[in-house]
């Protein structure tokens, strides 16, 4: 009888272990942690070149919830980020984009894509590093492949100055040369008669003639007060005196005060 008693203990027992056994080999193992994100924090920032197009991918239900980029800007300038879906007519559901500064990210206001295909980022930006956010709203869902580009456009440097107009020695003035030497000496001696030729032509005799150095050709004036009354020219020169032919028509009468002005020449 006690013999029957412990089997049955024993077939108990064993029940209960099979069945605890066929438990354990029913249940299934927890899926394996994700692999940690490399760019989740700015500390772990990837270099992000200009005019390189960057694939990647956002999941917050892999707690991929944020990437990270570093960015090198040369100069003054302009930066524009362009963020679109990398999936033909795929949408950009849930993400945001920012560019700051490093550890101004509390200051910045993110651009978010709320579903479009395609956002555009610009900013003035100064020589220096600068970081890049690419980060999920609450409301993704999945994973949200995306490419992202950077440009880089240089502030226009500023326009060279003019020249400064070199200077210039002041012109010296002009100055006319002294007239020439008078090219003759004016005789002065007196009328002795005066005629009239045929055709009203008036002629004169003058004192003065080839001891004067008068000789036909040369010229003069009849002057009465300082007023030229007419002009003439030698035509027959005697020892003593000349005969002179007027030049048109006498312009008042010859009076007592009445000069004759002959010019004689001093040099050929």
């Amino acid at each position: 009888m006690r013999s029957l008693r412990t089997s049955g203990w024993v077939a108990v027992i064993g029940i209960v272990f099979a069945l605890a056994v066929a438990g354990c080999a029913k249940k299934p193992r927890p899926p394996p942690p994700p692999p940690p994100d490399s760019d989740a924090t700015p500390q772990a920032a990837q270099p992000l070149a200009f005019d390189e197009l960057h694939r990647d991918s956002a999941d917050r239900t892999r707690g991929d919830l944020d990437d990270w980029y570093r960015l090198e800007v040369p100069a003054a300038g302009t930066v524009y980020l362009e963020l679109s879906a990398a999936q033909p007519h795929g949408s950009l559901p849930g993400l945001f984009l920012v560019l700051t500064e490093r550890g101004g990210v509390a200051h910045v206001d993110p651009t978010r894509t709320g579903g479009r295909t395609r956002v555009v980022l610009s900013r003035e930006v100064q020589p220096g590093a600068y970081l890049v956010w690419v980060g999920t709203e609450p409301e993704a869902a999945g994973s949200v492949p995306y490419e992202i580009r950077a440009h880089f456009k240089p502030k226009p440097l500023p326009p060279k100055p003019k020249p400064r107009p070199k200077a210039v020695a002041p012109v010296a003035p002009v100055v006319a040369p002294p007239p020439p030497a008078p090219a003759f000496e004016t005789h002065v001696t007196s009328v002795v008669e005066i005629e009239r030729g045929q055709d009203d032509a008036q002629f004169v005799t003058i004192a003065g003639g080839e001891r004067m150095g008068f000789q036909p050709g040369f010229t003069g004036r009849l002057v009465d007060g300082g007023r030229t009354l007419g002009t003439f020219e030698i035509i027959e020169v005697y020892s003593g005196g000349s005969r002179v032919k007027i030049r048109g028509r006498l312009s008042g009468p010859v009076s007592g005060r009445t000069v004759v002005e002959v010019d004689v020449p001093t040099r050929p």
